[in-house]
């Protein structure tokens, strides 16, 4: 079982990616798919199928990839 910081993480990051925010932070940050991928452990392919809605993030993942999402939106801002 998750703790409640974590769920409150899984729930943003599937947020940010049924909302389209996760691939519009990518793009500002100007990293590919892979770049991503890479950083988070995973496919480029699987990165492509969260930003087009197909799959969610899930578990540790998810969470790794909540950590990047929210460091690249605070470094562009």
């Amino acid at each position: 079982m998750q703790n409640p910081d974590e769920l409150r993480e899984l729930a943003w990051v599937r947020h940010a990616v049924a909302s389209g925010n996760a691939r519009a932070i990518r793009e500002k940050s100007h990293l590919t798919t892979g770049d991503v991928a890479s950083a988070v452990q995973v496919t480029p392919v699987t990165v492509w199928r969260w930003e087009k809605n197909l799959r969610s993030p899930r578990g540790q993942t998810a969470l790794r990839y909540g950590r990047l999402l929210r460091s690249l939106a605070q470094g562009a801002a």
